[in-house]
C-alpha cells in the first residue's frame, strides 16, 4: 500500500489525506470499537467515510500492475474533501465527503466539486487498494463468497474457513471457466503469454558461471512441452537438444492463474493436473514410471526457490524407499549397518535420477562387490541447473530484462543466490513471445489479464459497488474511451497514455485498436458490451457514478474486452 501513497506536488494536500485514510477505511470495525469510548449522554460523531474503498484480491501476476493502477487512480484530482476557506466560520468535514458550496455551513468562494470536466477519473476521492496475492482462482472465490454463499458458511478441503468481507473485485490472470459461478463479468485490459523457462547459467563449485545442460535450448515444439509437463515421455535434456541431464519438472501452486493457463495449454488430463503428485514426471528410477513423484511445486514466477527442499521427498536424497527399490537389502549377502545406506546394485547407477558415485573397495565389500556404489544426493545448484518451469512473459519482461551475468545479482524469479545465475524464457514452435506476436495472437500460449466483478444478476453474490465499476468496469477508469482525451490535471498527460505506460512498465501489453497489427495506440475499439446481458451500466445507472461511466460512454468502445459467466449453470 505504500506505493499508493506516492504523490506529485499538485493537489498534494487532498491526496495525502486520501492516502492516509486508506488503511483506516478498510478496518470498519474500528469505528465500532471507538464508539464505546464516547461518554454517557454524548452523541458520537464517528461515521463511515463518505468516499469508497475499492479492494481487489487474487492474482500474483497482476498484483503489481494493479497497485500502479491504484496509484494513478488515487492521485487523480477529486472533489475537495477539505474546506479551503480560511474563514473562522467555515466548517471542514472529517468524513471524506465532498465539500459543496450549497451547504450553508460551509463557506467557500471556490470549491472544486465533482464533475466530468474537473474530476473525470476519480470524482469522489475513492481509494483503490490491493490485498496480497493469493492466486486468481482464490480471488474469484473470495469475490463469489461476498453475500449469501459466504453467509451460509464456506469450506475448503472439508474445513470451515473465514472469508474477508471487504473484497469488491478479483484480479485474475486466467480466463473464465464454465465452473465459475454465474453473475461474474471478466474485464480484460492487457495481454500476456506463458512460456517454458529454465536456467542457462549457474554457479559452479569454484564460484564461476557455468552453462547448464539446457543452455543451448531456445525453442521447444508443443509436443515436446507436453512430453515434459504432462506425459513423462521427455525426461532428459538430451531429448530436447541439450546435454545429458534429468529434466526436473517444476509447477506453480494450485489456484494460480499462471498454473491454470499453462495447464490449459499443455493439456492436463482429466485424471490429474500439472501440479498433481500423480502427474507422471520426476521419476526417481528413470526406467520405471511407478516411481514418478510429480512436479516440484513452487510459487508462480519465483524460480529462486527451486532447490532441494522444493523437490518431492524421494528426490531429495536416497530415502529408505529409494534404497529398497534399488536393491541394497540383498537377501544372500550380509550388508553391515554402516554400509547398507550406501551400497546399491551397480545397475542402479543408470537408473537413479541423480546417478551415483563408484569408489573402489578394499578387496570386496560386504555385498561382495569390488566397488561401493553410492547414490548421489542433489545440490540446490544442480536442481536449478536441471529444472524446467513456466513463466509469465510479462513478468519475465519486467523482472528479467536487465539480467547481466557477472555484474550483479539477478532478481529474475526472486533474489538469485549469486551474480552467476541467468534465467531464460523459451520460444514455442519457433515463435518468440514479442509484443507483436502476443497482441496479434501468434504466440502459442496466450492469456489476458482481467479484473472480475459481480454484475448483480446472481442473488447469492453481492453486486460489486458502482465505485468499484468506476475503477475496473468496462466503462470505468481503466477502460473508458474518454481516457484517450481526458487529461490528468496533475501531469498534463491524457490518462490513456499513463494507463498504457503503467501496464507496459510491468511487462504486459495494453489493449487498443492497434492490437490486430501488434501495436499499441490511443484508439478505442468495440469492447463487446452489446453481447453482455448484465453490463456494468446495470449497477452504475442512477448513481452518482453514472455521469462518469454509462451516461458518458455510450458508444460501446473502450480499451478492454468484457465477457461473462452469465451462461454458466452454477449459482
Amino acid at each position: 500500500m505504500e506505493e499508493q501513497k506516492t504523490f506529485g506536488s499538485i493537489g498534494k494536500a487532498r491526496r495525502v489525506r486520501r492516502g492516509i485514510v486508506a488503511a483506516a477505511t478498510v478496518a470498519t470495525a474500528l469505528s465500532s470499537s471507538l464508539a464505546l469510548a464516547v461518554p454517557a449522554g454524548a452523541t458520537s460523531s464517528l461515521t463511515a467515510p463518505g468516499n469508497a474503498t475499492i479492494v481487489g484480491a487474487g492474482s500474483a501476476t497482476s498484483y503489481d500492475v494493479m497497485v500502479k493502477m491504484g496509484t494513478l487512480f488515487n492521485a487523480a484530482p477529486s472533489c475537495d474533501l477539505y474546506q479551503p476557506s480560511t474563514s473562522a466560520s467555515a466548517v471542514t468535514p472529517q468524513d471524506f465527503t465532498c465539500v459543496v458550496a450549497s451547504n450553508p455551513s460551509q463557506t467557500s468562494p471556490a470549491i472544486n466539486g465533482a464533475s466530468v470536466a474537473n474530476t473525470p477519473a476519480n470524482p469522489f476521492g475513492d481509494v483503490a487498494l490491493q490485498e496480497p496475492p493469493v492466486g486468481s482462482s482464490v480471488g474469484i472465490k473470495i469475490l463469489s463468497n461476498q453475500g449469501a454463499k459466504g453467509a451460509a458458511g464456506v469450506t475448503s478441503g472439508g474445513v470451515a474457513i473465514s472469508v474477508a468481507n471487504t473484497v469488491t473485485f478479483a484480479r485474475s490472470s486466467r480466463n473464465l471457466k464454465t465452473t465459475d459461478y454465474k453473475g461474474l463479468n471478466f474485464v480484460a485490459y492487457a495481454r500476456d503469454g506463458v512460456s517454458w523457462s529454465h536456467y542457462t547459467k549457474v554457479e559452479d563449485a569454484k564460484g564461476k558461471a557455468t552453462a547448464t545442460p539446457s543452455a543451448g535450448v531456445t525453442n521447444l515444439v508443443k509436443a515436446d512441452i507436453q512430453g515434459v509437463f504432462n506425459s513423462g515421455t521427455k525426461t532428459n535434456w538430451s531429448q530436447l537438444g541439450g546435454s545429458s541431464a534429468p529434466v526436473i519438472v517444476a509447477s506453480a501452486q494450485v489456484g494460480s492463474g499462471t498454473w491454470d493457463s499453462w495447464g490449459g495449454y499443455v493439456g492436463s488430463t482429466a485424471s490429474y493436473k500439472t501440479s498433481d503428485p500423480s502427474n507422471p514426471v520426476n521419476c526417481y528410477d528413470n526406467t520405471d514410471s511407478s516411481t514418478c513423484q510429480g512436479p516440484a511445486v513452487i510459487f508462480e514466477n519465483e524460480t529462486a526457490s527451486l532447490k532441494v527442499a522444493s523437490l518431492p521427498n524421494n528426490l531429495q536424497s536416497p530415502t529408505a524407499t529409494v534404497l529398497t527399490h534399488f536393491g541394497w537389502a540383498n537377501a544372500t549377502k550380509t550388508v553391515t549397518a554402516a554400509k547398507k545406506s550406501q551400497i546399491v546394485t551397480p545397475a542402479a547407477c543408470d537408473k537413479w535420477i541423480w546417478s551415483c558415485t563408484a569408489a573402489a573397495a578394499a578387496g570386496s565389500n560386504a555385498a561382495g562387490w569390488t566397488q561401493d556404489f553410492t547414490l548421489n544426493s542433489p545440490t540446490d545448484t544442480q536442481v536449478k541447473a536441471d529444472s524446467i518451469f513456466f513463466y509469465s512473459t510479462g513478468k519475465y519482461n519486467y523482472q528479467c530484462a536487465q539480467q547481466a551475468v557477472g555484474t550483479k545479482i539477478s532478481t529474475c524469479g526472486g533474489l538469485q543466490p549469486s551474480k552467476n545465475y541467468l534465467y531464460a524464457i523459451g520460444n514455442i514452435d519457433g515463435v518468440e513471445p514479442t509484443q507483436a506476436n502476443i497482441l496479434q495472437g501468434i504466440f502459442g500460449s496466450l492469456r489476458y489479464l482481467y479484473n472480475v466483478y459481480s454484475n448483480g444478476s446472481n442473488a447469492n453474490i453481492n453486486a460489486s459497488p458502482a465505485s468499484t465499476l468506476n475503477f475496473v468496469g468496462e466503462q470505468g477508469f481503466m477502460c473508458r474511451s474518454h481516457s484517450a482525451t481526458d487529461i490528468n490535471g496533475n501531469t498534463g498527460v491524457v490518462y490513456r497514455t499513463e494507463i498504457s505506460n503503467a501496464i507496459l512498465a510491468e511487462g504486459f501489453y495494453p489493449l487498443s485498436a492497434g492490437k490486430s497489427t501488434g501495436v499499441i495506440n490511443n484508439t478505442p475499439f468495440d469492447e463487446g458490451i452489446g453481447s453482455i446481458t448484465h453490463p456494468a451500466s446495470g449497477i452504475t445507472t442512477g448513481t452518482k457514478y453514472g455521469p462518469y461511466t454509462n451516461e458518458r460512454e455510450t458508444g460501446g468502445t473502450g480499451f478492454c474486452i468484457v465477457t461473462t459467466t452469465d451462461g454458466n449453470a452454477s449459482s
